[in-house]
């Protein structure tokens, strides 16, 4: 995978026969490693590790409603009473 500008992590990784998987902290299972996962896994990283967000306030790849319309999201972070602080859209680099 290509190097990004974020600070050296630990990732755990699987092989297969054909795949390689990168454990994912939040979903807490290995998930497929495409570019897009590599950027997610390495902010999710910097957002626990660095930033030091409580994991119980981080939430990975689900579905929310606004202003009616259904979206996906790569990462959110949760305020303490249960408002949306901050959203992250991942992009393969």
């Amino acid at each position: 995978m290509v190097p990004l500008r974020f600070p050296k992590y630990e990732f755990r990784f699987k092989n297969t026969e054909n795949s390689t998987y990168i454990f994912d902290v939040i979903r807490k299972k290995f998930v497929k490693l495409q570019s897009e996962e590599w950027v997610r896994q390495h902010m999710l990283h910097f957002l626990l590790h660095t930033k030091q967000y409580p994991k119980s306030l981080v939430n990975v790849e689900k579905q929310i409603i606004i202003h009616g319309l259904r979206k996906r999201y790569d990462i959110i972070i949760y305020n303490t009473d249960g408002s949306i602080h901050t959203l992250v859209e991942c992009k393969a680099p």
